[in-house]
């Protein structure tokens, strides 16, 4: 799991400090994975390599949407449905946050690795991922 604190002007013009959480599970990597035809990290690393920004967005905002939640308070829950993501979506700590991964490297780094299941973060190889990049370019 993925959390970030953002902090926004909500439209009364008021600040706010908001905790963010994004995850995905086992079954909806497995549905990626099955839309990119086994090949997701390639995928991944090629539309960084070439600088295709239509598909980064494309790519990115589908991650957004299939990974944010909110966490029950017993963290026994997270839940994902459209009212959820529509309510992070149209508020200006949507745009807080994508600010915050679009000024450091390092936090969309964080992000990407954490937004999965321990279990398989912990088998990501992030110079891995350079490497490929960097082979792709």
């Amino acid at each position: 799991m993925y959390k970030t604190t953002v902090e926004y002007e909500d439209f009364n013009g008021e600040k706010k400090k908001r905790t963010l959480y994004f995850n995905l599970s086992q079954s909806e990597l497995t549905e990626l994975k099955y839309e990119s035809n086994g090949a997701l990290e390639d995928k991944i690393v090629e539309i960084v390599a070439t600088k295709n920004r239509s598909e980064m967005m494309l790519l990115f905002t589908k991650l957004l949407k299939m990974a944010y939640g909110e966490k029950s308070e017993d963290g026994e829950y997270f839940i994902k449905n459209e009212e959820v993501y529509n309510r992070f979506k149209y508020s200006n700590a949507y745009d807080a946050f994508l600010e915050k991964l679009v000024e450091s490297d390092s936090e969309l780094e964080n992000f990407i690795k954490h937004v999965m299941p321990k279990k398989l973060s912990d088998k990501v190889d992030m110079n891995e991922v350079k490497k490929k990049t960097e082979e792709y370019m």
